[in-house]
């Protein structure tokens, strides 16, 4: 950090640098954080395909929580055990519109806000977008006023919410246990009281990935001490999805497509926390803790404006590749900062040297995102 500074004119031992962390590097660090937010980086590089040509926007949305010292428990709540005092822990709340590579966020909560919460989640949608979340996510208020908008979702169904078919109450687990085709695509209705019109959309999946649902359910049960009923066992035998789209707008692949893109986000987190260490400190400080982890989350997005500005509208372009790349690039940018022409030299190398990576071989056994967008049928494998 102290050779970093040396970049700049600041001359200061490592020493003298550790007691500068203190409320006030951490105060300034997360009022440049949100400055950097604010900023809307705008492409007009597209990801081409025409599945997701059919929306205007495609919003993937979705938190992740960082770890925090105990001492930092005053600034940001985490989930407090029984007979302990601390857990501190922060919440980012993150909107990926996947076209462009836009991100929204990430917005900074206590880390027990559930997901609800998030100001991305409570706008409803504008005509031709669609949303993807997770079922902590799920909300029948939401999806109504999305779909009044003129909005699409499309989410995996929630054990709890009772479906209708034809006015009827729909017993899914002994339903779905009749059909013969591995597939099943039907409309439905959902709320006891709201009736949301919907698609209901089945797809039968093989006893290997049924096991392990099925090891993972009987573990949460015995954690939480509850027992697993019948009906949930038989449940994982299916991938179920609730979409408002129609069927002359996406067959039940392409909303089995549509939702294994919410992996999108979780491999975003994952490039920001294994790649770029966003929740990772030598310290013991908690503000230096805080300090980092700010500065860390304005690097990141950085890296995120230059990866939709270069490759990400490319198909079969690793985009988990890209950020080593864009790292060896961080003292050329912090040295010409100051010096427009030459920052833009830098940048334009960059994004020439990323362009020119080799594309990501087709893949037989675990199909990538590009390949099942442009043949849903993959999506099997």
């Amino acid at each position: 950090m102290s050779q970093s500074g040396a970049l700049s004119g600041l001359q200061i031992t490592a020493q003298g640098l550790e007691q500068k962390f203190g409320e006030g590097s951490a105060k300034f660090m997360q009022t440049m954080l949100e400055q950097a937010v604010s900023q809307l980086i705008k492409t007009s590089l597209d990801k081409d395909e025409e599945l997701l040509n059919r929306f205007q926007r495609i919003h993937i949305q979705d938190g992740s929580v960082i770890g925090l010292p105990d001492k930092c428990v005053e600034i940001w709540q985490g989930v407090r055990p029984k007979n302990k005092k601390g857990c501190s822990a922060v919440k980012l709340h993150v909107s990926l519109e996947y076209k462009s590579g836009q991100v929204s966020g990430p917005v900074l909560a206590n880390g027990r806000e559930h997901d609800q919460k998030s100001p991305f989640f409570h706008k409803t949608l504008q005509t031709g977008e669609l949303r993807i979340t997770d079922l902590g996510f799920f909300s029948l208020d939401q999806l109504e006023k999305d779909a009044q908008a003129g909005g699409f979702w499309v989410i995996r169904y929630k054990n709890d919410v009772i479906l209708y078919e034809n006015n009827t109450e729909l017993h899914l687990a002994s339903f779905l246990k009749k059909q013969r085709n591995h597939l099943v695509d039907i409309p439905v209705q959902a709320g006891q009281t709201r009736y949301l019109p919907c698609r209901l959309v089945a797809i039968r999946v093989n006893e290997q990935i049924a096991a392990e649902r099925i090891r993972k359910l009987r573990e949460e049960a015995q954690k939480n001490k509850k027992p697993l009923s019948a009906e949930r066992l038989q449940l994982v035998h299916w991938t179920i999805m609730l979409t408002n789209a129609s069927q002359n707008l996406l067959a039940p692949l392409e909303v089995y497509t549509l939702l294994r893109l919410r992996w999108q986000i979780e491999l975003l987190f994952r490039l920001w926390k294994t790649y770029s260490q966003v929740d990772e400190s030598e310290s013991q400080n908690p503000w230096r803790v805080l300090t980092e982890m700010y500065a860390k989350l304005i690097a990141v997005l950085i890296q995120q404006w230059i990866l939709f500005a270069s490759i990400w509208h490319i198909p079969n372009k690793s985009i988990v590749l890209a950020p080593s790349l864009i790292q060896t690039f961080a003292i050329p940018i912090h040295l010409f900062l100051k010096d427009k022409t030459a920052l833009c030299l830098i940048l334009s190398t960059l994004v020439n040297l990323l362009q020119s990576t080799p594309t990501l071989l087709k893949r037989k056994l675990r199909p990538s995102t590009a390949q099942i967008l442009g043949n849903p049928q993959l999506s099997l494998r």
